[in-house]
């Protein structure tokens, strides 16, 4: 039996009980067409052997056909009920109670108790047995038929049937009433052996047929749970069975016409389909092979499918198990991308970079060219880190990979090799000058200011360069000398690119001795601070020093604040000396106050670090409170820089450092791109002019016009003008000219000593001079 049978909808839900009743009334339809059969054979014998009109006549003969008629009418009604698609069980009943009223009619009709149809109450009993499932309806359908066989012999017995001489016996005479008894009590006992028998078979039948439609039940019933796709298919490629769990991901409607093959298959894998199930009918075994179905709303779906053929009532049926490779094949990709990409950024990472890396330098030598090897990180991204919570840095690096990715020509390779470590590799070079232009524009391009979140961001990035073949000859070694040409662009205070040199392993060497050197600086006493005085134009004298750092290392000598500084932010020792100048810078005023000096201001440059730092504040009114100083008397300067790298988290740190009291100047100014809308908002007390733009004022037009513009907007915001760098009479006279208000340089004072600057104050409060015979002497 098919687990669902196959018809012009091979989908159709059928109950299996009325299946199975309907072909047991199949078969005892059969049965009868064959006794017709015999019986129209054995009526005909019977005309043709008894003289006409002697014991037969034309009557007998009448009735004997319409008989037939009847029996064949009858037989074709209940045919045509049995093809119904239900087949209800009074259909059962009404038959047998047909069948028993017809034959005891025939029976009458043939002679009563000379009759030789009694034995078909027998035959009706085994039908009962086979069609009726309880036993008390085949009890009820056997008393009918006795009951009518006992009225009809109590008929014969009062002469009230026909009779007619066969010529089949001698002499047929008249029967005693024993006799009568005895043939009902013979017909009840052949009825009920024959109704015990047929139970007993039936029974056997049954049990087998719901054992049968148990295991495909069961069968069926795993075949809808199974999470593979199922499905059956003729040579037609015609779909007979799909199991619930093709229905739903393949979206089919089963309420439709009958689905073909090439309705659930991927157009462009139909010939290969073809091809592999064209020799399925002739035994060839069938190798596992993966096919892309195609759902109704034309999702793809990726299989592996094995097939088996099977015969099933002479239609032979390919079946398909189908398993759904779409969560195998999404872990591989998923695990490809885990191996072989960042998942931050999406670039690729240091594995996968080298490998196309590799590819690209045969490739290019192959073609006997050049090709770099570049990497760039993001300078301070650990202050960022630190200041502005990790996902801020996240969302920087994804916007400066999308960045770099831009930046670069399609030709070119981008990686993400580690944290703050981004690799590119400049493929189709033909000179140093070409990738010059590239990285110029890359590096403009990654200037630019990023909006993150609510906030806007200026970054600048640092990049090592190294050439293949000049440099190395393999990607890991281009990696390594490009790595240290950063490293060196770092420590020289980043914001540029710089090709490999062979120094600098030398010169990284040093700095790493010198780093090694830093941790131990502050316990052996190494640093010292120096003192340059912040001269006012107007009076000639200095109210107001900025603090400068000098390191004594005892095998490098004199170390410059610009080598050892960024190594201490590199390192994190940056936060350690900072504190450590502020201690030593309070205490040096209340030194200097007790010597019976003025109030003299003390500015100390903050790094970005520190400043972003959320401690720093809390450290710095600790730090007062231990040394008791006026914060008035603090200055804290911050490069333009580093206030633009993150300018509203850098406004809401200066409005507490100046809710403390603490004087507040932006240094450096002139090289960090603020904008005027961004001045307005800081809220400082003065800004410092770099000293790149002080150096050209006598000879350049341009730098002088450039500071006379700082000058005049510093003063239109009422903040104090500090120039920086003055080491000429002629740039004195040109900023005294336009209202500067304070200079810092050589023309006045060296970077001195504590001692040094209590000597030139007390020079000053001794003998009243113009600034000029002070800087001469």
């Amino acid at each position: 039996m098919p687990l669902l049978p196959l018809d012009d909808n091979p989908f159709k839900n059928v109950n299996h009980t009325d299946m199975e009743r309907r072909k047991r009334a199949e078969v005892i339809i059969n049965i009868r067409w064959l006794l017709l059969i015999f019986a129209a054979v054995g009526s005909a014998l019977i005309i043709a052997a008894i003289p006409f009109g002697a014991d037969l006549n034309a009557t007998h003969v009448a009735v004997l056909c319409l008989g037939l008629i009847v029996l064949t009418l009858y037989n074709c009604g209940l045919h045509l009920l049995s093809r119904t698609n239900r087949h209800p069980l009074w259909i059962d009943r009404g038959q047998l109670t047909a069948d028993t009223v017809l034959v005891s009619t025939l029976i009458f009709f043939s002679g009563a108790e000379h009759s030789w149809l009694w034995p078909l109450y027998v035959v009706i009993a085994l039908e009962a047995t086979f069609l009726l499932r309880h036993p008390r309806e085949v009890v009820v359908i056997s008393s009918l038929g006795a009951a009518l066989f006992a009225a009809i012999l109590c008929a014969g017995s009062y002469g009230n049937v026909p009779q007619f001489n066969l010529h089949l016996l001698d002499n047929i005479g008249p029967q005693h009433t024993i006799d009568r008894v005895l043939l009902w009590l013979w017909a009840c006992f052949l009825g009920c052996s024959a109704t015990l028998i047929g139970s007993s078979f039936n029974s056997a039948l049954t049990n087998e047929s719901q054992e049968t439609l148990s295991r495909e039940n069961q069968l069926q019933r795993f075949m809808e749970s199974a999470q593979d796709l199922i499905f059956a298919f003729d040579a037609d490629n015609r779909i007979h069975y799909l199991n619930g769990a093709a229905r739903q991901r393949l979206d089919v409607d089963i309420s439709g016409p009958a689905l073909h093959v090439d309705q659930i298959l991927d157009e462009s894998e139909l010939p290969r389909w073809n091809s592999k199930t064209c020799l399925l009918t002739v035994g060839t075994p069938f190798e596992p092979t993966s096919f892309r179905l195609r759902s109704a709303a034309g999702h793809e779906l990726p299989v592996d499918c094995r097939i088996s053929t099977a015969a099933d009532g002479g239609t032979i049926l390919h079946w398909v198990v189908c398993r759904d490779l779409s969560t195998q094949l999404e872990n591989e990709k998923r695990l490809y991308n885990l191996s072989n990409f960042d998942q931050l950024t999406g670039l690729t990472n240091r594995q996968e970079f080298s490998e196309q890396a590799t590819n690209a330098m045969r490739l290019t030598k192959r073609l006997q060219q050049q090709m770099a090897v570049a990497l760039i990180s993001i300078d301070h991204l650990k202050v960022i880190n630190e200041t502005l919570t990790s996902e801020v840095g996240d969302s920087l690096l994804r916007e400066f990979s999308v960045r770099l990715s831009q930046g670069v020509r399609e030709t070119d390779l981008v990686g993400r090799l580690s944290g703050n470590q981004f690799a590119v590799a400049f493929t189709n070079i033909d000179d140093i000058q070409s990738i010059e232009q590239v990285m110029t524009k890359l590096r403009k391009k990654l200037s630019q200011p990023m909006t993150i979140g609510d906030q806007e961001m200026f970054v600048t990035s640092s990049a090592g360069l190294s050439i293949y073949p000049g440099d190395a000859l393999s990607v890991e070694a281009l990696l390594k000398k490009a790595n240290s040409a950063r490293y060196y662009v770092r420590a020289h205070g980043g914001n540029k690119h710089q090709f490999y040199a062979p120094e600098m392993d030398e010169d990284i060497k040093n700095r790493l001795e010198m780093i090694n050197g830093l941790h131990n600086a502050l316990v052996r006493d190494e640093l010292q601070l120096s003192y340059q005085p912040k001269v006012n134009l107007a009076e000639g004298e200095f109210h107001s020093v900025e603090v400068l750092l000098r390191w004594s290392h005892p095998t490098l000598g004199q170390v410059s604040p610009s080598d050892f500084i960024p190594m201490a932010e590199e390192s994190g020792m940056i936060g350690e000396l900072t504190l450590w100048v502020l201690r030593q810078a309070c205490l040096q005023v209340h030194a200097w106050q007790k010597q019976g000096l003025p109030p003299i201001r003390v500015a100390v440059n903050v790094s970005g670090h520190q400043l972003q730092s959320s401690d720093f504040i809390t450290a710095l009114t600790d730090l007062l409170n231990e040394t008791g100083l006026d914060p008035q008397w603090l200055e804290i300067e911050i490069t333009e820089s580093v206030l633009m790298q993150s300018p509203t988290a850098a406004i809401a740190t200066l409005n507490k450092l100046r809710k403390l009291g603490i004087h507040l100047a932006i240094d450096d100014f002139g090289t960090g791109y603020s904008s005027l809308a961004y001045l307005k908002r800081f809220p400082v007390h003065s800004l410092k002019i770099d000293r790149s733009f002080i150096k050209d004022i006598e000879q350049s037009e341009r730098y002088a016009t450039i500071t006379s513009s700082i000058i005049e907007m510093g003063k239109s915001l009422h903040l104090t003008v500090i120039a920086e760098g003055v080491e000429t009479l002629g740039q004195m006279a040109f900023l005294k000219e336009q209202n500067c208000d304070e200079i810092q340089g050589f023309l006045y004072s060296m970077p001195v000593n504590a001692d040094e600057i209590v000597r030139l104050k007390t020079n000053l409060q001794d003998q009243t001079c113009p600034l000029s015979a002070v800087a001469t002497s």
